[in-house]
Formats: C-alpha cells, sequence, structure tokens
C-alpha cells in the first residue's frame, strides 16, 4: 500500500491533509484489502487471496514471482 494512503490518519492529525483527502485516501485502501477465496470450512477457517492476485494491486514480490515462476505473491 502507498505511504500516503498508510499515514492518511497521521497526516490529518498532524494537520497535513484536510479531511476530504483524509476521506479520499481512505477509501482508496478498498482496493489493497485481502479478499475470501470461498466461504469458511467446516472447522471455521476462511482462505484469503491478497489484493494483487484478485487483479485489485499490484505488489513487487507478485511481479517478480510472476516473471519468474508462473505468479503467486509470497
Amino acid at each position: 500500500m502507498p505511504d500516503p494512503l498508510i499515514n492518511a490518519t497521521i497526516d490529518l492529525h498532524a494537520e497535513h491533509i484536510d479531511r476530504e483527502t483524509w476521506i479520499s485516501r481512505i477509501a482508496a485502501r478498498r482496493g489493497h484489502r485481502i479478499m475470501p477465496k470461498e466461504n469458511a470450512g467446516a472447522d471455521g477457517h476462511q482462505r484469503m487471496t491478497c489484493p494483487a492476485e484478485a487483479g485489485k494491486a499490484q505488489c513487487p514480490s507478485n511481479l517478480a514471482r510472476s516473471a519468474v515462476a508462473g505468479g503467486g505473491c509470497i
């Protein structure tokens, strides 16, 4: 996740950004969340997929692995 999205609340409290910018940065975080692959199993465990695997974001580890080993996040 880019630093401006990570530090959105810190920047707001330090008065480096206004509330509208903060709201848009928080909303932009949605593309970086992990997503469920399927429903939880009988034991209650649920498998998740990283945003890069879901096509929602790009990460250096995913780009490197896809070029070398056929895809996947570390």
